[in-house]
């Protein structure tokens, strides 16, 4: 009972482990190395702080690892006790957050994240009225269309109809989503854009995310419970007795060896 309670309170942790270092590493290339992320959207506030909640799961999750093999390993009461407290508040703040807070608010998230982009990027593309953030916001428009293939906020036709660009700056920014296509030589066409609007684009595109969310997080938690009730039960077994109950079945095995030899000697 001894050995099984340890073994599975230690690959419980070994694997805690790994995942541990999945979501700092996530976390890391999310928030300090260059990419789609660092480039243009660390201007959301809610996205930098949650990217900064990432980060601190990750090395919780190492830490507490650490702390969990660590206790088994020396049969110790009280790491393992402030490993299974600290993994219950764990666990309870993960069922609130990810199970009720995202489920409730899932829609409101998505929409203002896409309030943002049209709020504080979009309308703020003129580098008359603002000569401060109109590049950065002019970098983000060109990657949102030509990654998720849209146009403006509800279509191509808000570049002139919100009279935020002149016309020579909307075309220049409307090439960025206009739609490919081969055509004859000689051939004359007129120019296709994206139907789909951008703020409807990145409604469904953060959607695609949370829904990733609901998919792991179930798997850590279930990890992370197989871990706390082991422990739970391992600290019980010790209180118990049960680590002295194994010390003396390896102190009488030897001793036993230890008579099969003088026996043999006489």
């Amino acid at each position: 009972m001894f050995k099984l309670l340890y073994l599975v309170v230690v690959v419980s942790n070994i694997l805690f482990w790994f995942v541990g270092c999945a979501i700092l590493s996530l976390g890391v290339w999310m928030r300090f190395i260059e990419g789609p992320v660092k480039e243009y959207f660390l201007e959301y506030p809610q996205l930098k702080m949650a990217l900064t909640i990432i980060l601190a799961c990750g090395v919780l999750f190492l830490v507490l690892s650490l702390v969990g093999t660590c206790g088994a390993n020396m049969k110790n009461e009280v790491l393992l006790s402030l490993y299974t407290i600290t993994m219950a508040i764990l666990c309870t703040c993960e069922i609130i957050s990810v199970f009720s807070f995202l489920l409730k608010n899932r829609e409101d998230l998505l929409e203002q994240f896409a309030d943002w982009y049209n709020r504080d990027v979009f309308l703020k593309l003129d580098h008359k009225s603002h000569p401060n953030v109109w590049i950065k916001n002019w970098k983000i428009v060109e990657h949102v269309q030509e990654s998720l293939k849209c146009c403006g906020i509800k279509g191509s036709g808000d570049f002139q109809e919100l009279g935020i660009l002149d016309t020579k700056d909307a075309e220049k920014l409307r090439i960025t989503c206009m739609e490919t296509s081969q055509s004859k030589v000689g051939e004359i066409q007129r120019p296709n854009y994206f139907e789909t609007g951008c703020h409807e684009a990145l409604i469904s595109e953060g959607d695609k995310y949370i829904v990733f969310i609901w998919v792991v997080s179930p798997i850590i938690l279930v990890l992370q419970l197989v871990a706390l009730i082991s422990t739970i039960i391992f600290v019980i077994y010790l209180i118990k007795g049960g680590k002295y109950d194994d010390d003396d079945e390896d102190c009488s095995g030897l001793g036993l060896n230890y008579a099969k030899i003088n026996v043999g000697q006489k």
